[in-house]
């Protein structure tokens, strides 16, 4: 039965889920150069956490095929193209609030058809990025239907809006992502399961269980409001960097000479803790987040106005020092759909 209510869910969680990753920018890019050394390796995990922010935004795809879901399946006519904005009043990576005052934008241009293809380029503006139009993301896929069962598959590929900083050579390490999902429904409430690989100079792995739902508040023959509640789980892998002290400052200096550690600790004390601390990189899996989205839609002919409230519980991954507190963000969205 969800599959006849199904474009409810669409309009609001685009706000709610094309926003819930859009990249931020954690510091001036100036500020970190330092010296060549220090500059470059800054620069590197600066840009891998912008991308990797972004893809994950990308690559949250469960809201998104829903949407095709019901339009394709609903649409009367062979083929449709949706326009659509979208606001967000906080920017979080994998539920994960980063303290960065920041709200941010989106526009998306849809086509769909009824024998499941679908096509789909969107943008991103945010308050905090410079240049604050980030990224064009692009994306092609296909769903097929059995019975209550829905799978669906597509591609995305993100192109940057900024490839160079003071002479650098920007390359962002994700810019490609392979999305799989498969649902299930049953009476109003729909049981899925979405997979994303996101990949380029590295790669990342991303599962999203989700369980969501959607109802008539008010039913007119031109217009009606509907409630659209979803709970879902971020599961993940992340390079997490750990430091292990080698040596105490005697040990170095039993080992190196007074004179030789004065000279250091005068001219380069970022060499001693070099020599002193290790740094050793793990990857680590596990539950990074748990969610729940509540959308209100509005839908008057081919217009259809939401707004939504996310509230977010951020989960450590095994070795990882993050704020675990909660936090929450508005989204909303408008869009308009075209038959033809």
């Amino acid at each position: 039965m969800i599959r006849k209510y199904r474009n409810t869910i669409f309009y609001l969680l685009l706000a709610a889920s094309f926003f819930a990753f859009i990249p931020l920018k954690a510091q001036d890019t100036d500020s970190l150069l330092l010296n060549d050394d220090v500059s470059l390796e800054l620069i590197e995990e600066y840009l891998a956490f912008d991308s990797l922010l972004l893809a994950e935004m990308t690559s949250d795809t469960s809201s998104f095929n829903d949407i095709l879901e019901s339009l394709i399946r609903s649409a009367e006519m062979p083929a449709n193209l949706m326009l659509r904005l979208g606001y967000t009043s906080n920017i979080v990576n994998a539920g994960r609030d980063f303290g960065f005052q920041q709200h941010g934008f989106s526009t998306g241009l849809s086509y769909y058809h009824k024998n499941g293809f679908f096509a789909d380029i969107y943008s991103y503006w945010n308050s905090n990025y410079d240049p604050s139009f980030n990224s064009v993301t692009a994306s092609l896929g296909y769903m097929h239907f059995v019975k209550n069962w829905t799978f669906s598959a597509n591609y995305d590929h993100i192109f940057y809006n900024k490839t160079f900083e003071e002479g650098l050579e920007i390359q962002y390490p994700f810019n490609n992502i392979l999305n799989a999902s498969v649902f299930y429904d049953v009476w109003k409430l729909s049981i899925g399961l979405d997979y994303s690989y996101l990949f380029g100079n590295q790669q990342a792995h991303r599962i999203r269980p989700t369980l969501m739902g959607s109802f008539n508040v008010l039913k007119r023959p031109s217009h009606r409001i509907t409630i659209s509640p979803f709970a879902n789980l971020l599961l993940g892998d992340a390079s997490i960097v750990f430091s292990e002290q080698r040596y105490t400052y005697r040990q170095l200096i039993q080992q190196i000479g007074w004179g030789r550690f004065l000279i250091l600790y005068r001219n380069n004390p970022e060499l001693i803790n070099e020599i002193i601390f290790e740094e050793y990189g793990q990857n680590s899996f596990g539950l990074m987040n748990y969610a729940f989205t509540l959308p209100v839609n509005y839908y008057a002919g081919s217009w259809a106005i939401s707004l939504s409230y996310t509230l977010n519980f951020p989960v450590a991954l095994p070795g990882e020092n993050i704020n675990t507190e909660s936090n929450s963000f508005l989204g909303a969205s408008i869009c308009y759909t075209i038959s033809f």
